[in-house]
């Protein structure tokens, strides 16, 4: 290519987005195009070159990207010489900008684009393209300047055509095999059989056959689904009627398509045995649920392959999808939440959580690809652009923390951090709360017992104090889950739709918080799952106070304040008011019934003796009975200066012991 190649190449390659052209496509001395080309170890960079659209002036060799300044009118021109990829970006250019009411106005043409290719290391990693444009774009009644976001584009893409294609499923082979034989960390040996699992076979017409078997033990290699339920899961799942017949044949018209393509795939991949939460537990035995949801840590950590079902929505949307020829689309964060609920659907769910996390081996079947990553934090996708990177990266911290020194700072922030991370999912059923996570929360405190302690409704007991810091930011209007065993001081009885939960991370502890007892009476056998009741007792300082609300945004979003009993004036930043903004668990003026919390109603401040930037972290608590023995959690106080918190307790005041439910 360019100066790096012999002087007659056997192809030509676009000057501006280095596709290859078709033979004989027209040469285009205009416009002109300014290059440099960028190394990523602190070097200086080349220094901007101008040339023609058809000269390629930096050499490949010891650069990591091009980056080119042009008019957008050189990609209208090179697309009409031909050149396949100025004519997809220019496409992607044009859905995006419909996408949000605009399109190309006359003058947009001579406005300024920047294209930044990508060359990567020189591994064996497709390179790819970056485009930012700002463009002149219109609407039906004006004209205004319109920032589009950043385009990616790969030339291998071209390539794709549809995910369920032999090529797609041979690439899924080949990582397969290259994790086998590279990835010392994603090395198994085949885990035992789930109690119930499907058997694939080929029936006369050379279709995926299902077969419900149980009971078969023994160590095989088996592959899960991690897939969204739809109406059409709802069809074919297993229950106390439909076992008998599943146990002789799943009838096929009943199978959502996401289910047949998964069946290809696994046997495509060698495998007689496809794990499949639907028909794999009785769904109307609550016993059986209760008992294989106790083993969904050993069933994706024992799988061989999870096959995933990441853009699709519901079972008949199907693994597999049809690929524009030169598909493109919007760079965006993978961690924008609006990216995985519009691209990625599956990854907003709570389940799917620990399956991402436990199984060794996971494959995407997305929209436009299929896209890879395994126990190691290895990752990989058709078009390259993910080779060698996490695509997941908690999958990766996840395998450090697992690995790591039993110590009970580094186990217990980690498990924070999951949980926080969690909170974000999405759960049909409010009581799966716990469930969901049952699986990492098995893994993790197994491994990390010693250090961990028991585990307590999704925090731990050698850690509870610290685990105890979780709040819901105070901009979110939350929800403390109705009917639900779950207490209310786990992060795990309050949903805050898209906001994940904070957690403080405060190092300096004084006079602190004494765990006396705990209870946690399980509703199943799993240790880690579900729960009918728990509460825990405490012993410390509480001060007596009131609360109020402060009206908030335009929107009508109110805040809660603290008030004390002892008002002082030390000019408090945190103070207004007379009142103390805390992160409130729930809205209590919304809620019903005996949640719900009329204005100047006694709480009270309970201290957990951590101090965060010179102020104390408080639980705000209200009192369950007369007696003031057993008292809820409604809020986490850590705008009071420590000295305002201090006064509140002056006069030597005993701690006391309480239960909190």
């Amino acid at each position: 290519m360019g100066n790096t190649v012999s002087s007659t190449p056997s192809f030509r390659s676009c000057g501006l987005c280095y596709f290859k052209l078709p033979a004989g496509t027209p040469f285009l001395d205009q416009p002109r195009v300014s290059r440099r080309g960028i190394e990523l170890v602190g070097l200086p960079d080349q220094g901007w070159k101008t040339g023609r659209l058809d000269d390629v002036l930096l050499p490949w060799k010891n650069i990591d990207y091009v980056e080119m300044e042009t008019e957008l009118d050189a990609l209208r021109d090179s697309s009409g010489r031909g050149c396949v990829g100025c004519t997809a970006i220019l496409q992607c250019l044009d859905a995006q900008l419909r996408d949000r009411g605009f399109t190309l106005g006359d003058q947009c043409w001579q406005d300024q684009c920047t294209l930044i290719w990508l060359v990567g290391d020189r591994k064996p990693y497709n390179p790819s393209l970056l485009l930012r444009v700002s463009v002149s774009a219109t609407t039906k009644n004006q004209s205004e300047e319109h920032r589009v976001e950043e385009f990616s584009v790969s030339p291998s893409a071209a390539a794709l055509g549809y995910t369920g294609s032999s090529a797609s499923l041979e690439a899924i082979k080949t990582w397969l095999k290259n994790c086998k034989t590279a990835h010392e960390d994603c090395r198994q040996p085949a885990g035992v059989l789930p109690y119930r699992v499907v058997e694939l076979s080929r029936d006369a017409n050379g279709q995926a056959d299902f077969r419900l078997v149980q009971g078969l033990g023994g160590r095989e290699k088996y592959a899960c689904l991690s897939h969204r339920w739809g109406p059409s899961t709802e069809r074919c799942r297993t229950t106390s009627l439909t076992l008998t017949s599943y146990l002789e044949r799943v009838p096929p018209d009943i199978l959502p398509k996401t289910f047949r393509e998964a069946g290809e795939v696994a046997m495509y991949l060698g495998l007689k045995y496809l794990w499949i939460d639907s028909l794999c537990i009785i769904q109307d035995d609550e016993d059986d649920w209760k008992a294989q949801a106790a083993e969904m840590c050993n069933i994706y950590q024992g799988s061989y392959i999870t096959i995933a079902a990441t853009s699709a929505t519901q079972g008949d949307d199907g693994l597999f999808h049809t690929v524009p020829k030169f598909p493109v689309s919007p760079v965006e964060s993978a961690d924008r939440r609006d990216l995985v609920l519009a691209d990625f659907p599956l990854l907003a769910r709570g389940w799917v959580y620990q399956e991402l996390l436990l199984s060794p081996r996971f494959v995407h079947f997305a929209r436009d690809e299929a896209a890879w990553e395994c126990a190691g934090g290895n990752g990989d996708c058709e078009c390259g652009m993910a080779a060698g990177q996490a695509l997941w990266p908690r999958k990766r911290a996840y395998r450090i923390n697992m690995a790591a020194a039993p110590a009970l700072y580094y186990t217990s922030a980690g498990w924070r951090q999951m949980a926080s991370e969690y909170s974000t999912m999405r759960l049909t059923y409010d009581s799966d709360s716990l469930p969901a996570i049952a699986g990492v929360a098995r893994q993790y405190g197994t491994k990390h017992r010693g250090s961990l302690g028991c585990y307590l409704a999704g925090l731990w007991e050698k850690s509870l104090v610290q685990d105890l810091l979780w709040y819901v930011p105070s901009e979110v209007k939350s929800a403390r889950r109705e009917a639900s065993p779950v207490p209310s001081w786990s992060w795990a009885s309050v949903t805050g739709g898209s906001q994940q939960l904070g957690s403080l991370q405060a190092t300096t502890a004084v006079d602190p918080l004494e765990l006396v007892s705990f209870r946690v009476d399980l509703a199943g056998p799993d240790e880690f799952g579900p729960i009918k009741y728990a509460e825990i007792t405490v012993r410390g300082l509480l001060a007596l106070g009131s609360w109020t609300a402060v009206p908030g945004s335009a929107s009508g979003h109110r805040f809660a304040q603290y008030h004390p009993c002892r008002i002082i004036s030390t000019g408090s930043s945190g103070r207004t008011g007379g009142g103390y903004c805390i992160d409130a668990d729930y809205d209590f003026l919304d809620a019903e019934g005996s949640r719900r919390l009329e204005e100047g109603c006694t709480v009270f401040c309970l201290k957990t003796g951590f101090v965060f930037y010179q102020h104390h972290v408080c639980l705000i608590l209200r009192p369950l009975n007369e007696e003031r023995t057993a008292f809820e959690r409604i809020g986490l106080l850590q705008t009071a200066h420590k000295d305002d918190v201090d006064s509140w307790y002056e006069g030597g005041q005993a701690a006391q012991a309480f239960k909190l439910l």
